[in-house]
């Protein structure tokens, strides 16, 4: 065996490779894959993108074991949940977009921490119910290879022998110092001596949560939802001021849902439905642009214009089919299809900027905090998902006798999950991978994606180059065009002359995406071309890396 080196940071390549020949002894790394590789024993392949370093590097040590891109979301879950406590702890939720290539599918997984039946009023800080540990479970027993325990391994010892602190999370601390250390848990684990918030590079232990997290790894996520640790957890809620009751946690589950898909071309555009409508509004944003073609045949220069037409279609255009309890009211197949693309652009002008004709938008209030992932195995198998806590540390208080933090009861004010929209790009059989992205940013996410998506999938960008460019969104609130400080002064004169008012905005959303231009799975090592990128607006990493088998 031998270790090749793609665009991989050096310290994590030199983690995976020690991984990977550690395992020599008697191939199990080949074993473990021979049924899903295309050339069987022949490559281990494996791309991550995340905003945690040490969470990127977990999952690409769970694929070097064998592991397919389930096992290595889990244990990249896990690990950020003790790394990035103040968007990813065990009591948030989620959602995740999954591309099976051996059936050809991609599906959501719908693990949202939910509003407890016991309803809100019992507690000062309610508190929605956990999802991410049986959600991160469905996906381990659809999708899984590796044993659970094996996933959860480096999440629970860097709880219980410490961790350093990442500036991502050292960032989120010095903002919500102020009133989270007025809870006295999250104070002894998160606070110096002198009661400041701990800084970049300090390290910290979090002892509760790696007993927590040790008994979820011997004995699976029912020990959190229906055993001692779910009594232990149900008492700290209240503690907490929580709202939770052991049947709220018992009876929660996870659902496997029919993706949102936008066929184009030879690919297919997959996200999520309801209840996250931002996977909605990215899709008939991204059916907009290829009905007829129409990005492909807009020239250059008209194309901020139409990326900010359709931004503000889609946007308005949500009154439509979303009722006043933010339901979707109608079958969304209505709303995706070619004629209610052409519809909603008849009125587009290719040189001026567009007027209401009796779409009024909602006001609809999405949280930005959050955090997205993408993990790619070498067959091909996808993982594209978004955890948040519907607020920075949740309820800002840590659950005694856990180490976690709780999130906010959904449904409050801009605390839902409305946008969290994981998309995954294949081929139109579902065998072949394209392209995959996750991450925040409230109402301007499903407009980061789109912006990105067509800068690499339909202009075919360098991923990187896609990624950093200045980003175009109408914004709902100001009847305005968003650019970022970074767009360039040609581009905002193109919609400064065709009438558009236009804003400066910093950091409209946060993605992490990896794309393969020429699709996973490959029969060849030496064609994987892959690349994994992670927002220059944030603190995140990328890594791909390749292990031929001798």
């Amino acid at each position: 065996m031998r270790c090749k080196k793609g665009s991989l940071a050096t310290f994590a390549w030199l983690t995976v490779c020690a991984v990977a020949l550690g395992a020599c002894g008697d191939n199990r790394i080949g074993r473990a894959f021979e049924s899903i590789l295309p050339d069987p024993g022949e490559y281990v392949y494996g791309a991550v993108v995340a905003d945690d370093s040490a969470a990127v590097v977990a999952a690409q040590e769970i694929i070097a074991k064998g592991g397919t891109a389930a096992d290595a979301a889990v244990a990249l879950y896990f690990t950020m949940a003790v790394t990035m406590p103040s968007v990813a702890s065990i009591g948030g939720g989620g959602v995740c977009m999954v591309h099976n290539p051996r059936t050809g599918k991609t599906e959501m997984l719908d693990f949202i921490g939910s509003v407890p039946a016991s309803g809100l009023a019992s507690g000062d800080r309610p508190s929605a119910v956990p999802g991410n540990i049986r959600g991160m479970a469905a996906l381990h027993g659809k999708l899984g290879r590796l044993p659970w325990s094996t996933l959860l391994e480096k999440a629970e010892t860097l709880a219980r022998q410490g961790h350093i602190v990442s500036k991502r999370t050292a960032q989120d601390l010095a903002r919500a110092a102020g009133p989270l250390f007025a809870d006295a848990p999250a104070r002894r684990v998160f606070a110096t001596g002198a009661g400041d918030p701990v800084a970049q590079g300090y390290p910290i232990r979090q002892v509760e949560l790696g007993a927590a997290l040790g008994q979820i790894r011997a004995r699976g996520a029912g020990a959190f939802y229906t055993g001692s640790l779910g009594d232990r957890f149900i008492h700290g809620v209240r503690q907490a001021g929580g709202t939770l009751t052991k049947k709220d946690l018992r009876e929660y589950t996870p659902y496997w849902r029919p993706a949102v898909s936008v066929p184009f071309g030879g690919d297919v555009f997959h996200t999520v439905g309801h209840p996250v409508l931002a996977g909605m509004v990215a899709a008939q944003m991204w059916r907009m642009l290829v009905t007829d073609d129409r990005y492909a045949k807009t020239p250059a220069e008209e194309r901020p214009h139409l990326l900010a037409e359709v931004a503000r279609r889609a946007l308005a255009g949500r009154s439509e089919w979303i009722s006043a309890n933010g339901s979707a009211s109608k079958r969304v197949e209505r709303w995706l299809s070619p004629e209610q693309a052409r519809r909603l652009m008849s009125d587009y002008r290719p040189s001026q900027a567009g007027t209401e004709t009796g779409r009024a938008p909602r006001d609809f209030n999405e949280n930005r905090s959050g955090s997205g992932f993408v993990v790619v195995d070498g067959a091909g198998m996808t993982v594209a998902c978004t955890v948040t806590l519907y607020n920075p540390f949740g309820t800002g208080r840590l659950v005694p006798g856990i180490g976690a933090f709780l999130a906010q009861a959904p449904g409050l004010g801009s605390r839902n999950p409305f946008a969290l929209a994981p998309v995954i790009v294949t081929d139109s059989r579902g065998r072949l991978f394209r392209f995959a992205v996750a991450g925040t940013g409230g109402e301007t996410l499903a407009s980061a994606i789109v912006n990105v998506a067509a800068r690499t999938i339909l202009d075919k960008e360098p991923l990187k180059d896609a990624i950093a460019s200045g980003r175009i969104h109408w914004a709902s609130a100001e009847n305005a065009v968003a650019v970022e400080p970074s767009e360039t002064a040609p581009r905002i004169g193109t919609l400064i002359g065709r009438g558009h008012n236009v804003r400066r905005r910093r950091d409209l959303g946060r993605l992490n995406a990896i794309h393969c231009p020429t699709g996973l799975p490959t029969p060849s090592p030496r064609k994987v071309r892959c690349s994994p990128e992670a927002d220059n607006r944030g603190e995140g990493f990328g890594a791909t890396f390749l292990i031929e088998l001798e």
